[in-house]
């Protein structure tokens, strides 16, 4: 009989379930300039896979989480890793436009099972008084997963077309669905139930929308998320077709903007012990709001380059990667019976207004930074509003 997985090892793994649906999203970032020659379509046409990618996550996240609390976690990942893999190759071979948005909401629908259920395993296993700093640190190391989507899809576009990207994300996903399978353990409570009812879900989901720090929590992050995707979502027709370069130099200075992210998750693991959960939210929403201004002047006052782009998103990240995990720990901490189902709806709440975002961004159009410039400064200022209004309900 196999030795049981050391705690590192289950963190690894739970990395990397939380990195894959952030991957997923932008390892063919690079490619989509090149996805209108392809198929003829818009650009608009374009963002719009990326928009339903999106909209797939935030469905998939409301199921998962409570079907986990009630038959494990376990389960639910193999299921979901294995349908996302297959999903991947149906992606790399869409015959046109409308497909290839089919099958990414399909695709994303899978890939939230990670996104969601590494939040609930991490809670799980560290309890309330250590969560924030565990979700600081896998943050920190899923960071690492928007500036290698950019870098590698940018080479694979190079090297085989955008086609590759599908190709790839069905190894890893294989790869992830046998390393879950062999080494990890289940970690849902014992306590937890028989399988929920539909009727027992919508209680679960009720008695959060009733609670307004859950509520600010979610708002919270849905500013940094849904900030975060619009910028994915237009920085390459903006660099690509703008500016003029090419994919791989894409992905080399994507890499600006997501050290941002890292320093800002670094110093969240520094500062974050529950009692300092919500001053650092009000702290990284500040800063966000503080780089998305920056970017929004630039744009405004200056020709559209390189360093005018990814500097300003550079600060505006560090805010995020500050925020971001302690809005995901303080959302989880306030019933933790219901952990997973917390994190469904959080990420649910948060998916969903980052697909109203970035289809409301599509049809901005992508020949100047302004438009992404007022968007990530409402974001950042949504978040920071919500940060603020914590005060009235501080944890006890």
């Amino acid at each position: 009989m196999p030795a049981a997985p050391s705690l590192r090892t289950t963190i690894a793994i739970v990395t990397l379930l939380a990195a894959v649906p952030r991957l997923a999203a932008s390892l063919y970032t690079p490619s989509m300039p090149s996805l209108s020659a392809e198929f003829g379509a818009s650009m608009g046409e374009v963002k719009l896979t990326f928009t339903a990618y999106i909209a797939g996550l935030a469905i998939g996240q409301i199921l998962y989480g409570p079907i986990s609390d009630s038959v494990g976690r376990k389960p639910v990942l193999l299921i979901g890793l294995a349908l996302f893999s297959l999903l991947s190759l149906a992606c790399m071979f869409a015959p046109g436009i409308e497909w290839l948005a089919v099958g990414r909401f399909l695709q994303a629908c899978c890939a939230a099972a990670g996104g969601v259920l590494s939040r609930a395993i991490v809670r799980d296993l560290f309890g309330p008084e250590r969560t924030a700093r565990a979700f600081a640190f896998v943050a920190m190391a899923t960071t690492l997963s928007p500036a290698l989507g950019p870098l590698l899809g940018g080479q694979l576009q190079d090297i085989g077309g955008w086609q590759t990207a599908f190709g790839m994300l069905a190894i890893v996903g294989l790869g992830l669905l046998t390393w879950v399978s062999l080494r990890l353990p289940e970690t849902r409570p014992r306590l937890a139930g028989s399988p929920a009812s539909v009727k027992d879900i919508a209680h679960a989901f009720a008695r959060l929308l009733r609670s307004p720090p859950f509520v600010a929590y979610t708002l919270s992050g849905a500013g940094h998320v849904s900030a975060v995707l619009c910028f994915f979502a237009s920085a390459p027709f903006l660099l690509i077709d703008v500016v003029g370069i090419t994919p791989s130099a894409y992905g080399y200075y994507s890499c600006v903007g997501v050290a941002g992210y890292f320093i800002g998750n670094f110093l969240a693991t520094r500062t974050s012990g529950r009692s300092q959960i919500d001053p650092t939210i009000r702290i990284g929403a500040g800063i966000a709001v503080i780089g998305s201004a920056a970017l929004l002047i630039l744009a405004l006052m200056a020709p559209i380059s390189v360093m005018s782009i990814m500097l300003p998103f550079a600060v505006m990240s560090c805010g995020s990667g500050m925020a971001l995990p302690n809005c995901l720990a303080g959302s989880t901490n306030r019933y933790p019976q219901i952990a997973g189902t917390s994190s469904a709806l959080s990420s649910f709440l948060q998916m969903a207004a980052s697909t109203a975002a970035t289809l409301l961004l599509a049809l901005a159009g992508n020949h100047s930074a302004v438009p992404l410039g007022l968007f990530l400064l409402a974001l950042s200022l949504l978040s920071l509003i919500a940060g603020l209004a914590l005060k009235r309900w501080p944890e006890k």
